[in-house]
């Protein structure tokens, strides 16, 4: 199981790498996040806001 959300993870990571202004590529690894009560689902929201304001 854990090599699959190792996998998961990495491809939200590279959606979101490829394609940075892509905000549903930013929110669908914010909530798969936070479905596994993952705190870093909060900071991928701070970082895409932060990522928004440099655009």
């Amino acid at each position: 199981m854990r090599e699959r959300a190792l996998s998961d993870e990495a491809a939200f990571l590279g959606a979101v790498r490829a394609n940075p202004g892509d905000d549903t590529a930013w929110f669908a690894f914010a909530d798969w996040l936070d479905a596994r009560d993952d705190a870093r689902g909060c900071v991928c929201l701070c970082a895409w806001q932060i990522s928004r304001q440099s655009v």
